[in-house]
């Protein structure tokens, strides 16, 4: 796959670094994220079609040792004889395709926006270890946060472009991919 098929997913990624970014500067003080808060990796993630295909080609730009370490985490996880709910891709209290990480993982921490399907009421949230220190008060507006809903519609519209321009199979559009089995299919195909 050339850099080209992920022209639109890239621009998302880029406007999600600069929202997040941007929420980062104003509320320098609440939000506490930094490299080793890993409270956000303990989960294993389903990923959109195009979000795998990207996340497959980081994955071949690893050094070889570090391949090896997802895939053995990975394939623990599939075996279910992991001691852990953290990410294959967490080692070492960091991110090994931190650049190329996908959308949920951009947006984790940082104070988000819903709406609850049945009341349509919107609801605001923040990570529990951010806006969490006793001192000035701070009050969130819808303005003050990620929109997920419109995330997320966003990240369908060009993974269902993807699928149908160049995958050229509608039906991709609608599966998910565990995270561990992008690790295991990708590196098997490398002959790991």
């Amino acid at each position: 796959m050339e850099d080209s098929d992920f022209l639109q997913y890239k621009k998302l990624l880029e406007d999600v670094d600069l929202l997040t970014g941007n929420l980062h500067k104003q509320f320098v003080k609440q939000i506490t994220c930094h490299l080793g808060c890993t409270g956000c990796c303990y989960q294993q993630l389903s990923l959109s079609q195009v979000e795998a295909n990207f996340i497959s080609k980081a994955i071949k730009t690893l050094p070889p040792p570090t391949q090896e370490k997802i895939l053995f985490a990975a394939k623990a996880i599939k075996n279910n004889t992991s001691t852990t709910e953290a990410c294959p891709m967490l080692d070492n209290l960091a991110c090994v395709i931190y650049e190329f990480r996908p959308v949920i993982c951009r947006t984790h921490g940082f104070p988000i926006s819903f709406k609850d399907d049945e009341t349509e009421e919107t609801f605001l949230d923040v990570c529990p270890l951010n806006f969490s220190e006793e001192g000035e008060s701070v009050e969130l507006n819808l303005t003050d946060t990620v929109d997920i809903d419109r995330l997320n519609l966003r990240l369908a519209a060009i993974n269902y472009a993807y699928s149908r321009d160049i995958l050229e199979d509608n039906k991709k559009f609608a599966e998910r991919v565990q995270m561990s089995e992008i690790i295991i299919s990708t590196l098997t195909n490398l002959g790991l």
